[in-house]
């Protein structure tokens, strides 16, 4: 994270640059404004403009430097297993920053468990109740994780399992979200 310096006011001159401190206490420089009054102020993960009218830019990006962000999601499933990954690449961990289960129910209703798989430490599980009746809503689940939980090792898929949620059941699905790193 960075913090960028005010700017003067418009057709002041105070410096030729602005100075950034990063959050590691060193300072980069920028050059001098723009005609229009703005200053480019380039990041790594995008570009935010400082003017003397917005002089605090936010540019909102919630992954880490060099990561690449990523969603995998099962669709959708007729009374089967809905399985969400985040694939492997040699190398690189990825991360998982949540997750969202969605659907109808079933006949007879039923219980099951959704599995996160292949995340460091252990499984990790979350109960998800099917109404009784095909046409009524599953109530859903949709989580995040803050931090966002590694993979176990480096080139370790996560995959996110929901069951079948039972006879009758025409819609359901999982879908994962997070970075590679």
């Amino acid at each position: 994270m960075s913090r960028i310096v005010p700017l003067p006011a418009s057709n002041t001159v105070v410096d030729s640059t602005v100075s950034i401190i990063n959050a590691d206490g060193s300072v980069a420089s920028l050059p001098a404004a723009n005609t229009d009054g703005s200053r480019d102020v380039a990041g790594v993960n995008g570009t935010s403009v400082a003017t003397v009218a917005n002089p605090f830019p936010v540019a909102f990006n919630p992954y880490p430097v060099d990561a690449t962000p990523l969603t995998g999601t099962s669709g959708n499933v007729a009374n089967a297993q809905a399985q969400a990954t985040l694939a492997p690449v040699v190398g690189k961990t990825n991360y998982i920053c949540g997750l969202t289960v969605s659907g109808g129910g079933s006949t007879a209703g039923a219980g099951v468990t959704v599995t996160v798989a292949g995340t460091t430490g252990s499984s990790i599980f979350f109960p998800v109740m099917a109404p009784a009746g095909v046409l009524v809503p599953l109530p859903g689940l949709q989580l995040s994780f803050v931090p966002p939980i590694p993979a176990s090792a480096a080139n370790v898929a996560i995959v996110a399992t929901l069951p079948a949620l039972g006879a009758g059941n025409t819609h359901a699905g999982i879908t994962i979200h997070g970075f590679r790193i």
